[in-house]
């Protein structure tokens, strides 16, 4: 299910976001309640946020398959797909499900965070709770009074490591979507950098755009007024063509 986080009080077309590993569509309300050109809708992802009693689905072909559906079903000629680090794997992947399934592309994909699949090593799922938390820690993002408490712990974990699950194995090549498509790379990023960003371009027959912002692999938040700015850009863009 994706939720509309502006609640009306955006203009332009929509854009589609995605989690980053262990987010829910509230990761994108800070984002929501500051764009102004573009309505956000915010993919729910099962087992957090408004579908906690549901089981976290370590299928991605699954998510991407639901996301499409939904995004189809709504008819827009005009929309956008966002994601940020594992958010990014979904919005490509969703994209090319629209594109193969249903004959639509979004006018851009936005991908901030997330190295193209020609670029990732094959991801192996940390076999120890102690691993995962370990790995979430050297990745930032998660605060350390979450990290810290072991209930807080035991209630995100399931879904962590559904996420990982959901990564692995993601490095077959793919031909080229038909969208524009725009990279968001943060100059500190040790995960996605901006060299590893601009090789999205050989993965799509559309034009091509690649941004360097400040910060480390959490950007998207310490950060936010710039990625803000570069996104009512986009949808500004959108209004004039």
């Amino acid at each position: 299910m994706f939720v509309d986080l502006s609640r009306g009080r955006n203009e332009g077309p929509p854009l589609f976001c995605f989690p980053y590993a262990g987010g829910s569509a509230n990761a994108y309300q800070a984002i929501a309640a500051s764009v102004r050109q573009l309505m956000i809708w915010a993919y729910e992802m099962p087992g957090r946020g408004r579908r906690i009693s549901e089981a976290p689905a370590t299928s991605r072909i699954k998510i991407v398959e639901d996301s499409a559906r939904i995004i189809a079903s709504q008819g827009h000629d005009d929309f956008f797909l966002f994601g940020h680090s594992m958010g990014g794997m979904l919005a490509f992947e969703t994209a090319r499900v629209l594109q193969h399934k249903y004959s639509l592309s979004p006018r851009r994909l936005i991908l901030s965070g997330i190295r193209p699949p020609s670029r990732v090593a094959t991801v192996v799922a940390p076999a120890t709770d102690e691993q995962l938390i370990a790995r979430i820690r050297r990745l930032g993002g998660t605060p350390a009074e979450i990290l810290e408490n072991e209930e807080l712990l035991q209630l995100i974990l399931p879904a962590l490591k559904a996420d990982f699950e959901l990564v692995d194995g993601w490095t077959r090549p793919f031909e080229p979507l038909h969208c524009d498509i725009t990279t968001f790379a943060g100059a500190d990023d040790r995960y996605c950098s901006v060299t590893d960003a601009v090789q999205w371009e050989e993965f799509t027959d559309g034009g091509f755009s690649a941004h360097r912002i400040a910060g480390a692999h959490f950007f998207i938040h310490t950060e936010m007024a710039e990625v803000v700015r570069h996104l009512d850009g986009i949808g500004l863009s959108s209004v004039q063509k």
